[in-house]
């Protein structure tokens, strides 16, 4: 089942389905690192009140948590009752309702993931180690699918994203043209005399002014997507509202980008 999911997100709730129904269990959630590394951890998906991890961002390098620990140690780590553990949080526990937690750690080739958390509403559950290698399968099977679509996210990403600025390119653009519904509009940019920077200052120094530039107008662009689609030349495609976004967003800009 987990092969047949197409993304990131559908894999964690996928599997957060399977580990509550496998140990009966009241809710459950998946958290994943932003990146590999990386020891910030949001929640992507859950089951029951585990739909609200969605909201949660924990950051183990932090703060102590059995989230790290689980992560710190690379094995399953089961809290009995969590009204008597440090390690978990109450504002968590009162808002999932969980009396007893399994922490199950999501391996991947450069570490763990993620965890897969299963609770329950009553502290003191008894666990069922009848089904320990079944979660272990899942675990397993949970951290190739997830690297295996986080590839694919990177390399969709990839094809579609300017490498000097990280904005979209000309690919991403004609996709974004292309879906544009009535109402959306375009807004297009260039940069005045920068052949004149390039010349004169180096390259170097023109893609410094690129970056800088595609750093402001990221920061002043909230309702559209913003693209890199020549040497100096930049686009914001607006899916509805146009007019007033494109003028919100150049009166920003025109504020962000007063001196080069």
């Amino acid at each position: 089942l987990l092969l047949a999911t197409t993304s990131v997100a559908e894999a964690a709730a996928l599997a957060a389905r399977l580990g509550t129904d496998l140990l009966g269990g009241d809710g459950s959630g998946v958290l994943l690192a932003d990146e590999p590394g990386s020891t910030v951890f949001r929640g992507v998906a859950g089951v029951g009140a585990g739909g609200n991890l969605r909201e949660v961002e924990i950051d183990i390098a932090k703060e102590t948590t059995a989230i790290g620990r689980a992560v710190a140690t690379a094995q399953p780590l089961y809290v009995e009752d969590t009204s008597t553990n440090p390690l978990v949080s109450q504002r968590f526990v009162g808002q999932l309702g969980a009396g007893t937690v399994l922490y199950l750690p999501v391996p991947g080739e450069g570490g763990v993931l993620g965890v897969l958390a299963l609770w329950w509403s009553e502290p003191g559950h008894a666990l069922d180690h009848d089904h320990d290698s079944a979660l272990t399968l899942l675990s397993v099977q949970l951290g190739q699918v997830l690297e295996r679509h986080q590839r694919l996210d990177r390399l969709d990403s990839d094809a579609h994203s300017d490498s000097l600025t990280g904005l979209g390119n000309r690919r991403r653009f004609d996709l974004a043209l292309g879906g544009m519904p009535v109402g959306g509009g375009v807004l297009l940019l260039d940069l005045d005399r920068f052949k004149t920077v390039n010349d004169t200052l180096g390259h170097t120094v023109g893609d410094e002014v690129l970056t800088a530039f595609a750093d402001a107008l990221r920061s002043c662009v909230r309702a559209g997507e913003a693209c890199r689609i020549g040497g100096d030349e930049f686009a914001v495609v607006f899916p509805d509202n146009a007019a007033t976004a494109a003028t919100a967003a150049v009166e920003r800009l025109a504020g962000a980008w007063v001196s080069p």
